[in-house]
């Protein structure tokens, strides 16, 4: 299956803390990204549509959002996870985010 290109995927964030969400925008616009940061919560979200879901959870709500993706994301929908693996899911890919650091954080890519 031919993949688009990244920069045409439509990227959504959510952040239930107002702090982090105003950073997020405000990072955002600096860096000129089209990324949308929401102050939502990800698991009252429509995702029906995102092209790429990046989380980093606590492992409780991670498997919350897991099966929220399962039931309402898009086939081909790429998941980003870090620092978790999600319990039973099989990811296609796993790499450390600082490769040359001992205490680099692991990063898992899925695929809906």
């Amino acid at each position: 299956m031919p993949q688009k290109n990244i920069i045409q995927k439509k990227i959504i964030g959510f952040e239930l803390s107002p702090l982090h969400a105003w950073y997020g925008i405000i990072k955002a616009k600096i860096l000129k990204s089209k990324a949308n940061i929401h102050c939502q919560d990800f698991l009252k979200a429509d995702i029906r549509e995102v092209d790429i879901i990046y989380l980093f959870l606590v492992k409780p709500v991670l498997i919350k959002a897991w099966q929220k993706i399962q039931k309402e994301a898009k086939k081909g929908a790429l998941v980003v996870v870090l620092s978790d693996e999600i319990p039973g899911a099989k990811y296609q890919k796993v790499f450390k985010s600082a490769p040359d650091r001992k205490d680099s954080t692991k990063v898992f890519i899925y695929e809906v």
